[in-house]
């Protein structure tokens, strides 16, 4: 392949089915399937900003793509702007041409461009990209800085299910609307008690919980309270066996009793929604007390993660955390 440079291009904001069969083309097996419908429920969510959603073209052919995902956190009780890298994916077909480089290089400009305080990353632990995003991101001479290794628990539903001995709680309702505010407070609140916590937009709440594609929300509620929320997103998992599997993304209990936490999570376990799911997947981030879904039959996959943050402002200062809660898809 040529080295010439002269027909690269950089798209802003790229068709996303090119997007999602560029990853396809790129990523092995086992994976999630990033399809067009996914990718564009976390670019074009409200809060979302497709101005930070890069495309680098040779040609006609799409090579390289990188999302710099807008997220707000919480550090010690102060909210900072900050993006979160993800679905960095360079074609091999134009290997030599350095095009994670320029994904990287470019939206790390327009970020600060655009006044973000730092960039928080998560690769899969000792993997080929786990090592290039060291390697490029020490050529740009950023400091890219671990805090921190976390695992992923799993069950399966229908196993899960036939272990389960109780009746339906009550005060378990899927989210709606007017609850939105309870809801917002709830999850925020809950994440102001880590050392790094994203904050959920009003924007994002009913987005996030109901209206976006593949999602379910449960709630606890009791005299009227939401006191607990549980929010899944559907994905296909493609391996040996195609599946379709359910992340955990929003997870939060305020002043329940472990009785009512078990009660809630059996009652969600035990909804139809679960038929056809084959596996529950949830990122054990220290943000939940994991004996609640041990008891019920998760497990701790071999999988290990790494979470990685460069600072783009003196203020926020991150060396290691212990606890912290975003979503790292």
């Amino acid at each position: 392949m040529s080295t010439n440079e002269t027909d690269e291009k950089f798209v802003y904001n790229p068709d996303l089915d090119e997007v999602s069969d560029l990853m396809s083309n790129t990523w092995g097996k086992p994976r999630w399937d990033y399809t067009p419908d996914v990718l564009s429920s976390y670019i074009n969510r409200p809060s979302g900003d497709p101005s930070l959603s890069l495309g680098v073209y040779c040609g006609d052919q799409l090579a390289g793509y990188e999302y710099f995902a807008p997220y707000r956190v919480s550090v010690n009780d102060e909210i900072y702007p900050v993006v979160f890298a993800t679905w960095w994916t360079a074609s091999k077909q134009f290997r030599g041409r350095e095009i994670a480089l320029k994904l990287h290089k470019d939206l790390l400009s327009k970020a600060r461009d655009k006044d973000f305080a730092g960039l928080f990353t998560v690769t899969h632990r000792n993997s080929i990209a786990d090592w290039s995003n060291k390697s490029v991101y020490s050529r740009l001479k950023e400091s890219f800085r671990f805090l921190k290794y976390f695992s992923q628990m799993a069950a399966l539903p229908r196993m899960v299910c036939r272990r389960i001995q109780a009746d339906e709680d009550p005060n378990v309702f899927s989210y709606s609307s007017e609850f939105k505010q309870q809801c917002m407070e709830l999850i925020n609140s809950a994440n102001h008690q880590l050392d790094v916590a994203e904050i959920i937009s009003e924007v994002d709440i009913d987005y996030v919980f109901k209206d976006r594609p593949l999602t379910k929300t449960w709630i606890y509620r009791n005299d009227a309270k939401v006191m607990g929320i549980f929010n899944i997103i559907q994905k296909s998992f493609l391996g040996e066996k195609d599946t379709i599997n359910a992340y955990v993304e929003k997870i939060a209990f305020d002043g329940m009793t472990d009785i009512q936490i078990q009660s809630f999570l059996k009652t969600i376990l035990l909804d139809p929604y679960w038929k056809d799911i084959d596996t529950v997947c949830i990122p054990d981030l220290g943000h939940f007390d994991s004996k609640f879904f041990e008891s019920l039959g998760f497990y701790k996959t071999p999988k290990q993660f790494n979470l990685y943050y460069i600072p783009f402002i003196d203020r926020l200062n991150i060396t290691s955390v212990d606890r912290f809660y975003m979503d790292v898809f």
